[in-house]
């Protein structure tokens, strides 16, 4: 989950954080196994 956005109230706010950081938190999470969830935010 990228900087849980699971959380947020709006769908849209899902799939925009998702769709702009989706990337992003899987190559940080591939490169290092620490979980780029709560630290973020």
């Amino acid at each position: 989950m990228c900087i849980g956005y699971t959380t947020l109230p709006s769908k849209r706010l899902k799939a925009a954080l998702h769709a702009a950081c989706g990337k992003i938190c899987d190559q940080l999470q591939m490169q290092s196994n620490v979980t780029v969830d709560k630290q973020v935010v």
